[in-house]
């Protein structure tokens, strides 16, 4: 038997059906003590007994000092009203020593339907009473009791500060929603930490989202991204954003009839290199508001040391990445890693390859898989099986109208006023040119301009354009065959694109 609970209510209704039954022996294991003997205290009056202070308690009322275990188990068995005593902790000095006594004591809590509470962090019962001991994991902080932290924070809160109005009860919620799986203190300084150094609700949605990456961060296969862009400057990818729009709400809330089936899982995204499959990882962190994590996946199968092997540093980033649930991951040229662990057959890398697969086929957590690949065919088939991705997206390189929106940003990103520019000669010379080499052409003008100490011209631009040699160019063969496997396999992510 075992206490498996996915929240705080959870937790004491199943404790509380323990106690309600005498069981004899309960180990919770958590790092917050005081958290923990509140949730009891929800379900039950208790006696409480600190080894460190050697301080008796009863219902937080200070009954004095005793000498030690032996003479509080002494004063609990004989008190008649005494029905569950909470232990914090055991005797370190002595554990051998302690969990003996506690089992001999065990037929006696039986027979009386007392209960004894051990409330410790260490994670397992010793050896000599896991067969007595119902071990409990006490829940992190769920969505409700981070509302009510939030709101205790907000309540403190100057209320010259913006975010006092602008955090609306759906901005409370997605904040609660980004620091689960925090301790509670962890999450009570995120809180004034973000509250004390952002203004808009974006920057303290990504404050508490650093602060969680920071926390459980251990593994160098993932880091942190900054989702740093603006949507309204998004040129193109009309569908690939309307997809996401669509499936927002069903992220965070799935009908009750449907439940988790409903909930989607991520997307593949293939195309051209340059042609923002990279930028949709951000674009998609903004519309759902969540944190970005990125996967190196090559980074993954290259860790390992003398005490962890490939695929202990693997099952550790998973549990990681459980722990930063809700989220979006991305992967980024998924092929390299999967060709890599495919290639050395029986090894590590190929077992991590197809534990990864699994895990993106059973994962019932709320992490939204971003996955990009230049090319392809080189992935293996199962890897494309539905229910790993929920699509499959191509991006083409951008067309006429595309060029001249993406021109327009440029230049407005450089500090350029775009109005002293002919948008549509611009996007007819730059034609098979991707977003990422129209950036590219944008910061050379600009640099010719800033050496001859000018502003730049359309004519630097020009010259710029005349000087590049796109990938459409140099890679015709294999962007052909690119479009033509997505024909009929994918979703283009532009309504414009044309195959």
């Amino acid at each position: 038997m075992r206490i498996l609970a996915q929240g705080s209510e959870e937790f004491i209704q199943k404790l509380g059906e323990l106690l309600g039954a005498g069981h004899p022996l309960v180990w919770v294991f958590t790092l917050e003590e005081q958290r923990a003997l509140r949730l009891i205290g929800s379900s039950c009056a208790f006696w409480t007994y600190e080894p460190l202070g050697g301080t008796l308690r009863y219902a937080h009322q200070d009954c004095g000092s005793v000498s030690g275990f032996e003479e509080v188990l002494e004063g609990f068995f004989g008190h008649p009203e005494a029905s569950v005593l909470v232990v914090l902790g055991p005797d370190r000095k002595d554990l051998l020593g302690w969990a003996l006594r506690v089992r001999s004591a065990y037929p006696e809590l039986l027979s009386k339907k007392k209960s004894l509470i051990v409330v410790s962090d260490l994670q397992h019962p010793p050896r000599e009473l896991e067969r007595f001991a119902v071990p409990a994991l006490l829940p992190s902080p769920g969505v409700q009791e981070l509302l009510r932290l939030l709101e205790d924070v907000l309540s403190g809160e100057n209320a010259a500060n913006p975010l006092v109005a602008v955090l609306d009860e759906d901005a409370k919620r997605q904040a609660c929603l980004v620091l689960k799986g925090l301790l509670e203190h962890e999450a009570l300084l995120a809180f004034r930490l973000a509250l004390s150094t952002g203004k808009t609700k974006a920057a303290f949605l990504q404050t508490l989202a650093r602060e969680k990456v920071r926390v459980f961060k251990r593994s160098g296969a993932l880091s942190y991204v900054e989702p740093d862009v603006d949507l309204s400057k998004v040129g193109g990818l009309d569908r690939f954003k309307g997809w996401l729009v669509k499936r927002r709400p069903l992220f965070f809330h799935p009908p009750e009839a449907a439940g988790e089936f409903l909930v989607p899982k991520g997307v593949l995204l293939m195309g051209v290199a340059g042609t923002g499959k990279s930028l949709c990882a951000k674009v998609a962190a903004g519309i759902f508001e969540l944190p970005l994590l990125r996967l190196e996946l090559s980074a993954l199968f290259a860790q390992q040391s003398d005490q962890d092997s490939p695929d202990t540093v693997f099952l550790r980033t998973i549990d990681e990445l459980e722990n930063l649930e809700p989220c979006v991951l991305w992967v980024d040229e998924i092929e390299k890693g999967f060709v890599s662990g495919i290639d050395a057959g029986g090894s590590s890398s190929s077992r991590i390859s197809a534990s990864f697969l699994t895990w993106m086929q059973e994962r019932r957590s709320r992490i939204f898989v971003v996955a990009t690949a230049n090319r392809i065919m080189m992935l293996p088939a199962e890897i494309l099986r539905r229910g790993r991705f929920d699509d499959v997206f191509f991006l083409d390189l951008p067309d006429f109208a595309e060029r001249k929106e993406i021109f327009r940003i440029q230049l407005e990103r450089f500090g350029i006023n775009p109005s002293g520019f002919d948008a549509e000669n611009l996007a007819e010379a730059g034609k098979g040119f991707s977003g990422a080499e129209i950036e590219q052409v944008v910061k050379q003008a600009l640099i010719e301009g800033l050496a001859e100490a000018r502003e730049v011209s359309e004519a630097d631009i020009y010259r710029s354009i005349g000087s590049f040699v796109p990938l459409s160019v140099t890679m015709f063969e294999q962007i052909k065959a690119i479009k033509k496997w997505a024909h009929d396999r994918a979703i283009p992510a532009s309504s414009s694109t044309c195959f």
